[in-house]
């Protein structure tokens, strides 16, 4: 600081921490890392379970989210392996009960298993486990809720997990359109344009609503065990068939007059609804994309019908030219719910 005479003064302690948690937050990430809410979840709960590694903590979503991609129901289900249990993973694997058939790691089976897992910290008070999380947390990350891991009681006897025993999920995305983008929403909204024809684009949400198999609304794979799995799935069309019970266009709210005097177009908002009982990779921002394009006249309604009942975006023939349209991008995108039927939650307190 400052004494008045030009004079600067030693910082006190406090400070100097101060202004060393400012320059841990201002580091640059390495080249390659991508920070996601995992990886937060993850080093957190590893620093709470005793410093111990990173890899033994295992955070499974419900959902997988591309980055850029926001979540308000967002259900994730943790727990800290033993510390020999990777170990075996390499060398005795077959002696580990996974619990669930066709997953890398070993699975709770129930909220007290301790065979191949740690008990949870603090002693186990949920409370405090959020309230230390939440303090330890970056701005754009929060626990709203915690919970044991419900009793699943089925006839199979499955354990529960977050993905797998869900039923539905329910996305939100979106857009807006008007004389220009409104600037207070550039981070959470797609600005698609001036106008849309909003029969065009209900209409849309009628053919794209059902059981269907979507190939023709996933993205390309990204690495080379995601390209194995697509080209696997082409193979099988149950692998991608899912239902979709409501696809929807609403509109929000638009903001007073006063916010935008005298421009025309006016600013207006819209949000796509999806809810299905499964989703492909990157489908719902296929589907926002395409409705879109039908909404502007560079798709039209017996487009996505030919999509969805051939697979492909193949020009009758032209082939193989293809109807062509942009993907919607990913800041858009909210998953905002995530239902899992009759399954009950005992939410604890965030505060202790």
């Amino acid at each position: 600081g400052n004494d008045g005479n030009g004079k600067q003064q030693p910082l006190s302690s406090s400070s100097k921490r101060q202004k060393h948690r400012r320059k841990a937050k201002q580091q640059p990430l390495a080249k390659g890392f991508v920070r996601s809410v995992e990886g937060v979840l993850r080093d957190n709960l590893a620093k709470i379970y005793g410093n111990v590694d990173p890899k033994r903590v295992v955070v499974e979503g419900c959902s997988r989210l591309d980055r850029g991609v926001h979540a308000r129901g967002m259900i994730a289900q943790v727990y800290c392996l033993k510390p020999n249990i990777l170990e075996m993973l390499d060398d005795e694997k077959d002696e580990v009960d996974l619990s669930i058939q066709g997953k890398r790691l070993p699975h709770p089976k129930h909220p007290n298993d301790s065979s191949y897992f740690d008990k949870l910290p603090m002693d186990g008070n949920l409370s405090r486990l959020a309230f230390a999380l939440n303090r330890m947390r970056p701005s754009d990350v929060q626990v709203t809720g915690i919970a044991l891991a419900p009793e699943m009681g089925d006839e199979k006897n499955h354990p529960f997990h977050p993905s797998l025993s869900s039923q539905y999920k329910t996305y939100e995305y979106r857009i807006s359109t008007g004389a220009f983008q409104d600037p207070t929403l550039a981070r959470v909204s797609w600005y698609v344009g001036e106008a849309l024809d909003l029969a065009a684009v209900k209409k849309g949400c009628e053919v794209l609503t059902g059981t269907n198999n979507y190939v023709a609304f996933q993205g390309a794979p990204s690495g080379p065990d995601d390209r194995q799995r697509y080209k696997s799935n082409l193979e099988i069309p149950e692998t991608t068939t899912c239902t979709l019970f409501h696809v929807a266009l609403e509109e929000i709210p638009a903001p007073s007059a006063a916010y935008f005097p005298d421009v025309e177009p006016r600013i207006k908002s819209y949000n796509v609804v999806v809810k299905g009982d499964r989703f492909l990779y990157k489908m719902v921002r296929f589907l926002v994309g395409s409705l879109v394009a039908v909404g502007t006249g560079k798709l039209n309604c017996d487009d996505l019908e030919r999509a969805v009942q051939l697979g492909n975006w193949a020009i009758p023939g032209e082939e193989p030219k293809r109807k062509e349209f942009q993907v919607a991008p990913p800041h858009g995108l909210v998953l905002a719910d995530v239902d899992y039927g009759e399954v009950d939650f005992d939410w604890r307190p965030l505060r202790y």
